[in-house]
């Protein structure tokens, strides 16, 4: 099984596995004791063992009496492979919450102009407790909700959204009930109003 890169060349298909296999053999530098540590058989380590031969194409561990001894090449890969190891691990397990105090960053919120007004005041105080380094950008409505969240030009999007793109997280923040205020004898008084109105 292949990849094919932003290159176009062909490399191979990467087994995190193997990854870790080889820093429990290379670690351990025992098929039994690195089959126990993968919670695993001897025999199914002893299979990834022939594996990481061919792949590598060294035998990695050799017998010396009653012990098996890492290979030039395998004295070479450990601190690489236990380096891999730990960052598959960091990049896998959940990231913790985000702490807004070590924050350092703009980050920009579209809102028509009540709507900005309304919460700038707010935000800001609540910005400067909670998450000093950052900065707040207002921005105008545009027409069409959605693009500029969409293409990364706002972070925030506050308003009347009426099509939600399906990567978009959207929260109800608030109902409005609107009022129309007209002169006496206005068109609009005769009659329910409605949107086509």
């Amino acid at each position: 099984m292949t990849l094919v890169n932003s290159t176009d060349r062909i490399a191979p298909v990467i087994d995190a596995n193997l990854a870790v296999a080889l820093d429990a053999l290379l670690a351990e530098q025992s098929v039994t004791r690195a089959a126990a540590r993968m919670r695993t058989s001897p025999a199914a380590m002893s299979r990834t063992l022939g594996r990481l031969r061919r792949l590598l194409q060294d035998p990695l561990l050799v017998r010396a009496g009653q012990t098996m001894v890492p290979t030039p090449r395998a004295l070479a890969l450990r601190d690489e492979a236990a380096t891999v190891v730990r960052r598959l691990g960091a990049l896998l397990t959940p990231a913790a919450g985000v702490d807004p105090a070590t924050l350092r960053s703009t980050f920009s919120i579209q809102a028509a102009d009540l709507v900005g007004a309304a919460l700038a005041t707010g935000l800001l105080t609540l910005a400067g407790r909670e998450a000093p380094g950052i900065s707040l950008r207002f921005r105008a409505e545009e027409l069409e909700a959605g693009p500029a969240l969409r293409d990364g030009r706002v972070d925030l999007e506050v308003g009347a959204i009426d099509h939600v793109d399906p990567e978009t997280q959207v929260e109800e923040l608030v109902t409005l009930r609107m009022t129309a205020a007209v002169r006496p004898g206005h068109p609009l008084t005769e009659g329910p109003l409605t949107a086509a109105r």
